[in-house]
C-alpha cells in the first residue's frame, strides 16, 4: 500500500502491519517518557515559536491526507542529551533543544525541521517503522537461527539491510515532501542548502562515531546525499513557492494559535462521529 496519493514518496508501496492504534499509544508513552508530560498538547511557554510555526505549516501539510484523515498536531522543545528530533505516532513533534534554542537556526530553519518531521507523520513512517521492528525484523532473526551456513548469514544480512534501506527512503521522503509543505506555506525552498551546512557540523559532533560510519550502515542518510536530492527538487520546490507568493498577493493566510485550537476541537468532535485519526 500506499499512504498518500501526491507528494514525495507517493509511488513507493510501504508494508504496514500494525494498527494506528497501536501506533497511536506508543507515541503517548514515548512522549511522557521523554518530555515528562502526560498531555502532549499542554504547551510550555518556550515552545510557543515552535506552535507558531507548525500552525503556519498545517494547512499545507494537511493537503496530503485523505478525506477521511486527521492529525492532531503537537509540538514541544525536548532536553535532548543528543542533538535529535522525533516524529511520533500520536501526531506529535519533538524537537531537540540544541535545535530550538540555537541562536545560529532562524525561524525559517526551524520551519523545515519541522516540515520533515510532519512528513514523516504524514508518510505513517512511524507505522511503518514499528511493523519493521516488532513483526518483520523479528522473523528474520529467528530464522537465522533455525538455518544455517549461508542461508543463516543471509537472513542476518537482510535484516539490517532491510532496515536501514527502509530508514533511507523514509528520511528522503520526509526530505522532499517536508520540502514540498516548506515550500507551500510561503518558506523559500533555497534556505535548505543553507540549513544542511548549518545542521552537519551540530550532528557530527554529538554523533562522532555514527556520522563516520559507511552511508550503508548509517541509519541516517549522508549529509551529502541528502543536498543531492534536495538540489535535485529544488525546481519543484520554488514552484510550488511561486504559486504561494502569487495567491499571497491576492489573500493572506493567516493560521493562528487560537485558530489551530479551535480545528482541534473540531477534529476531536468529528473523531467520535466515526472519523479516522491518522497518527
Amino acid at each position: 500500500m500506499s499512504t498518500t496519493s501526491m507528494g514525495a514518496g507517493a509511488g513507493r508501496k510501504q508494508f504496514i502491519l500494525v494498527t494506528e492504534h497501536y501506533v497511536d499509544e506508543r507515541g503517548d508513552k514515548v512522549f511522557q517518557k521523554l518530555a515528562g508530560q502526560s498531555d502532549p498538547h499542554q504547551y510550555e511557554a518556550q515552545d510557543q515559536r515552535l506552535v507558531e510555526l507548525m500552525n503556519r505549516l498545517i494547512p499545507y501539510a494537511e493537503e496530503y491526507l485523505d478525506a477521511d484523515e486527521r492529525v492532531h498536531w503537537a509540538i514541544h522543545a525536548w532536553d535532548a542529551k543528543r542533538i535529535n528530533t522525533q516524529a511520533l505516532g500520536n501526531g506529535t513533534v519533538l524537537i531537540a533543544d540544541q535545535y530550538s534554542q540555537n541562536p545560529d537556526l532562524s525561524d525559517d530553519d526551524l520551519a523545515l525541521i519541522i516540515a520533515h518531521e510532519m512528513a514523516h507523520i504524514i508518510r505513517h513512517h512511524p507505522q511503518e517503522y514499528y511493523s519493521w521492528k516488532y513483526l518483520i525484523s523479528p522473523v528474520l532473526f529467528a530464522s537465522s537461527f533455525l538455518t544455517s551456513g549461508a542461508v543463516s548469514i543471509a537472513a542476518s544480512a537482510g535484516q539490517d539491510v532491510y532496515g536501514i534501506g527502509f530508514k533511507h527512503s523514509a528520511e528522503k521522503e520526509a526530505d522532499l515532501l517536508g520540502l514540498e509543505i516548506y515550500a507551500k506555506a510561503g518558506f523559500d525552498p533555497a534556505n535548505a542548502m543553507s540549513l544542511m551546512r548549518k545542521i552537519q557540523p551540530l550532528y557530527t559532533q554529538d554523533h562522532p562515531v555514527a556520522s563516520k560510519l559507511p552511508k550503508w550502515l548509517q541509519s541516517q542518510r549522508s549529509f551529502k546525499s541528502r543536498e543531492k536530492s534536495l538540489k535535485k527538487y529544488q525546481a519543484k520546490a520554488q514552484s510550488l513557492y511561486a504559486q504561494h507568493q502569487q495567491k499571497s498577493s491576492a489573500h493572506l493566510i493567516d493560521w493562528d494559535f487560537k485558530q489551530h485550537e479551535q480545528i482541534t476541537q473540531q477534529h476531536l468532535a468529528e473523531a467520535s462521529h466515526g472519523f479516522k485519526y491518522l497518527h
